[in-house]
């Protein structure tokens, strides 16, 4: 699942996703209802995601995104260029 942590930041978790699906064939959903990140997550446990990538606006001015593990409940951040993206 993809979640844009703001509305400047959903073009890119749509990037994001689009890129997982084509390069990765993995199902994706990405967050269009401007849910709260909590919802987001809660709503990501109870479809069993595994992952949740948060992209929010200070993670990508620094080149990042973060990587929630929704089974072992632990984060990382990840560049975004593992996605596709450029700056």
């Amino acid at each position: 699942m993809t979640a844009p942590a703001s509305e400047e930041t959903k073009n890119k978790a749509f990037e994001i996703a689009n890129n997982l699906r084509k390069k990765n064939n993995v199902r994706i959903e990405l967050d269009v209802m401007n849910r709260k990140l909590s919802k987001v997550l809660e709503y990501a446990s109870n479809i069993n995601a595994s992952q949740v990538i948060v992209v929010g606006s200070k993670e990508l001015k620094e080149g990042k995104v973060m990587a929630r593990n929704m089974k072992e409940n632990t984060q990382n951040e990840i560049p975004h260029l593992a996605f596709g993206l450029g700056s």
